[in-house]
């Protein structure tokens, strides 16, 4: 059971990294700076990286 919420752990932080670089690629460029689109990406970050994290273990358990 710990190996499994490990494993679940890492895609989670896998996914979160990925969004997160694209937010970052978004910032070199000059976008998104401002208060209210901060928080928009940052919740957007979290919301998928959970989202990708959860679609990705239905399709291993092949419930997807």
């Amino acid at each position: 059971m710990i190996i499994k919420l490990f494993f679940v752990g890492l895609s989670f932080a896998f996914f979160y990294h990925s969004l997160n670089g694209i937010r970052h690629l978004m910032w070199d460029i000059g976008k998104g700076f401002e208060t209210n689109q901060l928080k928009i990406s940052g919740a957007l970050v979290v919301t998928g990286a959970i989202l990708f994290a959860c679609l990705f273990w239905l399709k291993i358990m092949g419930l997807l």
